[in-house]
């Protein structure tokens, strides 16, 4: 696995069409229940947990969870766009199965994209990393 950062206006040109949705709980009260927990968004959250002085083994502690995270704007987008973030990124993600839309929940606010940067995935070869495809993704909510 090769880790770069990418700005967010080049994740934004990589996952394609995206229309402001920030009104999609009028529409579903509980949506919450269904952001996903990607591999790439465990790893991140777990790396949170190490930073914070949880270690892995310990059952006790509140582990760090994708509902910790604060959105402040919320992005209708594709299918292949949602795959996109599922393999390459640790972004929240969350699929209403109600609308049948794609959500990509933005936890920044205030500056430019092109001046926020974010972790980004690319894979050497097949063997480094198990491709998901977001059809299959859509029903593994934390809900």
């Amino acid at each position: 696995m090769i880790k770069t950062t990418i700005d967010y206006a080049e994740l934004a040109r990589r996952v394609g069409d995206c229309i402001l949705f920030n009104n999609h709980n009028v529409h579903n009260t509980e949506w919450w229940c269904e952001l996903l927990e990607t591999p790439l968004l465990r790893a991140r959250l777990d790396e949170e947990d190490i930073e914070n002085g949880i270690l892995p083994d310990d059952d006790q502690a509140e582990r760090a969870s994708v509902t910790d995270t604060e959105i402040y704007q919320s992005y209708h987008i594709t299918s292949g766009g949602a795959e996109y973030l599922m393999n390459h990124t640790s972004e929240l993600l969350s699929y209403d199965e109600t609308l049948d839309v794609w959500i990509w929940h933005i936890s920044h606010f205030g500056t430019s994209w092109s001046g926020v940067h974010t972790t980004h995935y690319d894979y050497s070869d097949d063997n480094d990393h198990k491709y998901i495809n977001a059809n299959d993704y859509k029903h593994y909510t934390i809900g």
